[in-house]
């Protein structure tokens, strides 16, 4: 239940955020204490069993580690259990940032995630309740598939593959911590199994405040897929000028005015940006579209002559600028009055400034071909 507990938390909160928002969340968190004060003043101290105290005396904790450290059979299941708990159960955070930074999904998707990892979880200790007496070769054995599948489950390409490698992932983990508290337990007299439980709590738990920091300072350090990406590429020198139509000024859906500057680097930027987007698991672009940087000036309903506009463009010259950074926009479609809204999803810095000796051509002058595709990379 403690195991389960640590695991099933965060899946409610974040189904519940999603749901009703987080103040709720906080809510519904603080109104679940009652029911352990409730449980607490319910129990009836007359019927229960009442086991004799050892007496407090110096060095009872060095006692309980000299104890521990002549049994292999229990140090090293706290050992496996540290460096497990320490560096692999960071699921709050890794969870939250798979679903927010790889795969650009919300509360929902999160407590989603939580909540299939919390049902793996289930079934690890529902095996555990028909196992004997776990052996070193089951914790060892439980600990290498956690940490093979864990890996496996970061590399997954999308949303819903992710989800499916997170069943075992938790039904691996709690088979392992299950097995480890009952293997403690079990080698452990009556007289020092309180104190040996203590050892292994404070292994359990003690590492947290390392292992989540870790976690979160590598994701930062090494980042999601699409940060990777832009760190990859320094700021770029851009202005606009001249403008365009798609498909075409009589027949228009799109008006655009085109984006000019160090091109040959932004379209490296694209292509990059759109591998990363691949990785994640975006739908790879239309091959047939070649890669032209612009700016969406207006979009039409149905499709208009805007001939005059695209000439009204021609000498349009905007100043220079530096893109520093790319966003990811997510589009809600007939949000509001059947209107578009977006939103940025991700928003990533690229790696330096640019070169500010970095010549810009004149907005005047025609785009250049790249021949490349992807998506539109800065703004």
């Amino acid at each position: 239940m403690f195991n389960l507990a640590r695991i099933a938390g965060p899946a409610v909160a974040g189904l519940v955020i999603s749901a009703a928002g987080t103040p709720v969340a906080f809510l519904i968190n603080a109104a679940s204490y009652g029911a352990v004060l409730i449980s607490l003043k319910l129990m009836r101290p007359s019927e229960l069993h009442a086991v004799e105290r050892l007496p407090r005396a110096r060095g009872q904790l060095r006692e309980a580690m000299s104890y521990v450290k002549k049994r292999p059979g229990l140090w090293m299941p706290m050992v496996l259990i540290f460096f497990v708990s320490t560096f692999g159960m960071n699921f709050q955070v890794t969870n939250a940032l798979m679903s927010r930074g790889v795969f650009h999904t919300g509360a929902g998707a999160f407590g989603l995630a939580s909540a299939v990892f919390a049902a793996g979880a289930l079934g690890g200790a529902l095996l555990a309740a028909r196992r004997g007496r776990p052996t070193m070769a089951l914790l060892l054995g439980t600990s290498l598939a956690f940490g093979v599948l864990e890996v496996i489950t970061g590399l997954m390409p999308d949303f819903w593959s992710f989800l499916i490698l997170l069943v075992p992932t938790g039904l691996a983990l709690l088979t392992l911590t299950t097995a480890a508290n009952s293997a403690t337990q079990l080698g452990t007299t009556a007289d020092m199994r309180g104190r040996v439980m203590g050892l292994y709590l404070l292994v359990f738990l003690g590492g947290t405040p390392l292992g989540s920091p870790l976690a979160g300072w590598i994701a930062e350090a090494f980042g999601p897929r699409l940060e990777r990406a832009a760190h990859r590429h320094p700021g770029l020198s851009l202005s606009f000028g001249a403008g365009g139509a798609f498909p075409a000024p009589g027949r228009a859906r799109v008006l655009w005015t085109g984006i000019h500057g160090d091109l040959a680097a932004l379209g490296a930027l694209a292509r990059s940006v759109a591998a990363g987007a691949r990785r994640a698991g975006a739908p790879p672009p239309d091959e047939s579209r070649r890669f032209r940087p612009h700016l969406t000036l207006a979009r039409c309903r149905e499709p208009a002559d805007v001939g005059r506009l695209v000439e009204a463009l021609a000498d349009y010259a905007g100043a220079p600028w530096t893109a520093a950074e790319i966003h990811l926009i997510r589009s809600h479609l007939g949000a509001v009055g059947g209107r578009p809204r977006y939103e940025a999803a991700g928003t990533w810095p690229l790696r330096v400034s640019p070169d500010p000796g970095r010549r810009v051509p004149p907005p005047g002058s025609p785009p250049r071909s790249l021949g490349a595709r992807g998506p539109t990379a800065a703004r």
